[in-house]
């Protein structure tokens, strides 16, 4: 009888400590690029494609304004046309929380915030890709409303051998 009972108490802590370990955020974050220079990162940045979320279900041709707010934060401007063809915007704010610039905080709702990484950044600033710091979300965008299909395929594989949901990006810039 007690070997039963050990037996059935194994089972059920691997089972307990499975479910804990499910539940804990990935353990691997991905690395951010060596520095990003803010004043040539701000600007006009198009999305060539993402992992879908909830706050873009519906949208097509989406981008992103970065400016300066007099607090030294980023103001952050999406934009997202919707079935009608109309427009509408989101307005938030980032504010970098490393000396590399590479990772920041964006925020649209008070008392949400979400990390925004840079993982990739074209030396001459012409396109980024943009991770959470659990590999949940995904950006690829550019200065222009099309990437180069060889480039964009470059840019997937590599994400991939990074351990990114490649798979589940959607590209949203075909129809603009």
């Amino acid at each position: 009888m007690l070997s039963r009972s050990i037996i059935i108490i194994f089972l059920t802590l691997i089972a307990f400590f499975t479910l804990i370990y499910s539940l804990l955020p990935y353990s691997d974050p991905p690395s951010t690029v060596p520095y990003v220079d803010l004043t040539r990162y701000l600007g006009i940045w198009y999305e060539i494609s993402a992992i879908p979320q909830h706050f873009s279900k519906g949208c097509t041709c989406n981008f992103a304004n970065y400016t300066t707010n007099l607090d030294g934060t980023i103001k952050v401007e999406n934009y997202c046309q919707k079935n009608d063809g109309q427009y509408e915007n989101v307005l938030g704010r980032a504010w970098t929380v490393d000396d590399t610039h590479s990772k920041l905080k964006v925020q649209f709702f008070w008392p949400f915030r979400g990390d925004y990484w840079i993982v990739r950044l074209d030396a001459d600033c012409n396109w980024v890709v943009v991770s959470g710091s659990d590999r949940e979300y995904l950006w690829i965008l550019a200065r222009t409303r099309h990437l180069d299909q060889n480039l964009y395929d470059s840019l997937v594989e590599s994400l991939k051998c990074d351990k990114f949901k490649v798979e589940d990006l959607v590209v949203t810039s075909k129809e603009c």
